[in-house]
């Protein structure tokens, strides 16, 4: 079975809808790693997607966030300020709909987790370290976190740790892992020098995972964000490259 993992759409439209359109012909099945909304304009419109379509989801501290279920001190200054517009926009249904996300998913031979298992809303996967200390918590031996707009790979092999970061399109082979923690990147706000948005495929059978970059109508997205009067650092981060 081929499986689409998405993750950290934050309200971009365009982004999201290319991916779709992208992912919708080559998997059977697409799932959201959370962190749906926050930071773009239109997060209405890319939650109705994700429910018309029933893509599975996961809740992340985005939507945490616009339901006012953790202090948004604890969030970055445009953060913040995002998740006070967000709030002030999503209807009744979109309130509800992310009311229903769970912080964790389980499949036949993974799980997905927004942030890491350990702590599905908050904990950034970023280094060996915290990889290591989180292998305990997974319940499969593979497990999708999204959260840090990066796509990476950290794997246990023959008694080897390793993580990788991917700039790039790349496929592997996680034949013979012990474990691998797999961070899909982010669709609506890569932060990896790469302003195209990030998604992965995941084939069960032949037990490869496949990382693929996706180009959109950035100005598009940059020129509502404008109107909708979000921070401008929030604007030009969608084009960032090293």
């Amino acid at each position: 079975m081929k499986y689409g993992l998405i993750s950290d759409i934050h309200a971009n439209l365009e982004a999201f809808e290319e991916v779709v359109s992208f992912l919708e012909d080559k998997v059977d099945q697409i799932i959201c790693l959370g962190d749906l909304i926050g930071y773009n304009s239109n997060p209405n419109e890319c939650l109705s997607i994700v429910r018309n379509k029933e893509f599975p989801s996961v809740a992340g501290n985005h939507e945490y966030g616009s339901l006012g279920l953790v202090d948004l001190k604890n969030f970055s200054p445009v953060a913040k300020v995002s998740t006070q517009w967000t709030r002030s926009v999503l209807t009744p249904e979109s309130l509800k709909f992310i009311a229903s996300f769970p912080k964790r998913l389980e499949f036949d031979d993974f799980e997905v987790v927004h942030g890491s298992p350990s702590n599905p809303i908050f904990e950034y996967i970023s280094n060996l370290k915290v990889a290591f200390l989180n292998f305990k918590f997974m319940k499969k031996s593979l497990c999708f976190v999204g959260h840090t707009h990066r796509p990476a790979i950290i794997y246990v092999k023959d008694g080897k740790t390793d993580m990788l970061s991917i700039k790039g399109e790349a496929r592997f082979s996680i034949k013979g892992n012990q474990r691998t923690i797999f961070n899909v990147g982010s669709v609506g706000q890569p932060r990896d020098g790469n302003p195209c948005a990030a998604c992965v495929i995941y084939d069960s059978d032949k037990q490869e995972i496949s990382v693929h970059r996706i180009s959109y109508d950035i100005e598009k997205t940059q020129n509502k964000m404008r109107k909708a009067g979000l921070p401008e650092r929030l604007i030009e981060r969608l084009m960032k490259r090293d």
